[in-house]
């Protein structure tokens, strides 16, 4: 009876979606609700608007594909009607690959509500680097823990760094803060890091044109200075804005710091290293961390933030 289910996980995690987003997708849904309802004595299903509402939304997890591909050339979406008429054998057929979707995916949910921890709004959700061996992991881990700790142990922050879940098969890790002043903090270090990133990368991108042009080496070599002092004065700017946003002590020491960690997560991000709010936190939180699939058009936000202080998720309303 454990191997459909342990299929499911393998399928899941091969298609690079966490359990917790899976959790989270099938919270939002009313499985009574939703269940396609047959009867027998007029060889009828009904409810299909609301079924078809259901599959709208499991649609997104791997592991239905097949059976909402099979579904969506079927007679259920012939109709725009909420019930439909149809052979008896056409209705059983029916009935048992739409029944199947969605008493599997309300016992999956079940089982992972008793798999998976609770998350909090504290807690942020890093996807590591995948790593070449242990030991490069291990690595990963130090660099993370340092980067953060480092700035979330503060008196202003008052924040942790702990291990909450770490999910099955995967390189995704939760890690609880504390606060939400430190998630705060992590989002602005995490989106600085992201510009840092794209900046690395506009270097690479402007050294191989450079080289390709055969230009001497005294004139490279010039140019090549100049990115990293630029580069260098970035750093400092993310790091001033970030600590006179979420510091009232934050001195040469502590900016010193957050240097250091946006260095570090902007190496990490070219690794392939992601930083997100957990999947409960409200939309107002999840827009302060950058969008990866997009470094390219990132741009800091300092200005941004000298309108709108990100510190403002600390507050009740």
């Amino acid at each position: 009876k454990t191997q459909p289910f342990n299929a499911a996980l393998v399928i899941i995690l091969r298609e690079d979606m966490r359990l917790k987003e899976i959790q989270k997708i099938l919270s939002d849904i009313n499985f009574k609700e939703s269940k396609l309802k047959v009867d027998y004595q007029d060889n009828s299903l009904k409810n299909i608007k609301e079924y078809k509402v259901f599959l709208d939304v499991v649609s997104s997890i791997p592991i239905y594909n097949e059976e909402i591909d099979w579904l969506s050339q079927s007679e259920i979406y012939s109709t725009s009607q909420d019930i439909l008429y149809l052979e008896r054998l056409q209705v059983r057929e029916l009935y048992l690959a739409a029944d199947y979707i969605t008493t599997s995916a309300s016992s999956l949910f079940k089982v992972l509500g008793k798999l998976l921890p609770d998350s909090s709004e504290d807690s942020i959700n890093i996807k590591l680097p995948e790593p070449t061996d242990l030991d490069s992991l291990v690595k990963t881990m130090a660099i993370v823990q340092k980067s953060l700790s480092q700035v979330v142990l503060h008196n202003d922050i008052d924040g942790a760094v702990k291990i909450n879940n770490w999910e099955h098969g995967s390189f995704w890790v939760e890690l609880i803060l504390g606060t939400q002043a430190a998630v705060a903090l992590v989002s602005s270090i995490a989106w600085s890091a992201a510009v840092v990133c794209k900046k690395y990368k506009e270097n690479e991108i402007l050294e191989e044109t450079i080289r390709s042009l055969k230009i001497k080496n005294e004139s490279l070599d010039d140019v090549l200075n100049g990115q990293k002092e630029m580069t260098k004065t970035l750093i400092e700017s993310e790091a001033n804005q970030v600590v006179n946003q979420h510091y009232t002590e934050g001195g040469p020491e502590q900016i010193r710091r957050v240097e250091a960690s946006i260095k570090a997560f902007a190496k990490l991000i070219q690794e392939g290293a992601e930083v997100h709010p957990t999947l409960m936190a409200p939309e107002k939180v999840q827009n302060l961390f950058p969008n990866y699939n997009k470094i390219e058009s990132i741009t800091s936000r300092m200005k941004l933030l000298e309108q709108e202080s990100p510190t403002d998720i600390t507050s009740d309303d």
